[in-house]
């Protein structure tokens, strides 16, 4: 995005974006309060038109020497008598470990919400608690942080997102700019 916008071409385009729930974004681009959303690809999409993205895979990231970091992967069910750092609860990264926490038997418990994932890596790095990130942010964090990174092996902890429009060619001309460019950093 950033390289988007760094773009000569694009001097005159404003981005607004706004992290919310998969439902929030569908009801937005159907509604029209948003010419397009990137979300999860299972969300319902009756009326949209949808592209996919990008994949993602969640890990436990954990302080160096903590116990979870002796196993090169790990199922959620093993981390959950553990205490966790998570995003805010209206997220849906925490909606969705809630949820698979409960299919487990177990809630998970938070002893602190933050707002990013950055700042949940930093929570960990403490020594307090484990959390549960995208592996392709948690790498970028590893090695300056003191924390280690394990995959989880649960099914649904390999997530599909996609770009959903109303129709791709009725975008306008730099949203449809804006799609190619996100298609080709992928």
């Amino acid at each position: 995005m950033v390289s988007f916008l760094a773009n000569p071409k694009n001097a005159d385009v404003d981005l607004q974006i706004e992290e919310m729930n998969t439902q929030d974004v569908v009801v937005g681009v159907r509604d029209g309060l948003a010419v397009l959303g990137i979300c999860r690809s299972d969300a319902e999409s009756t009326g949209l038109e949808w592209i996919p993205y990008r994949t993602d895979h969640l890990a436990v990231v954990a302080p160096r020497g903590h116990p979870i970091t002796r196993q090169k992967r790990i199922s959620f069910a093993e981390v959950l008598e553990y205490q966790h750092v998570g995003l805010r609860s209206a997220s849906s990264i925490t909606a969705l470990l809630r949820r698979e926490s409960l299919r487990s038997g177990r809630l998970i418990r938070y002893r602190v919400l933050v707002s990013t994932f950055e700042a949940a890596i930093g929570v960990v790095g403490s020594g307090l608690v484990v959390g549960i990130v995208p592996v392709e942010i948690a790498s970028r964090y590893a090695a300056g942080t003191g924390i280690a990174v394990v995959p989880l092996i649960d099914e649904w902890a390999e997530r599909h997102f996609s770009i959903c429009c109303r129709a791709r060619r009725a975008l306008p001309k730099i949203a449809s700019r804006f799609v190619s460019h996100l298609l080709s950093e992928t």
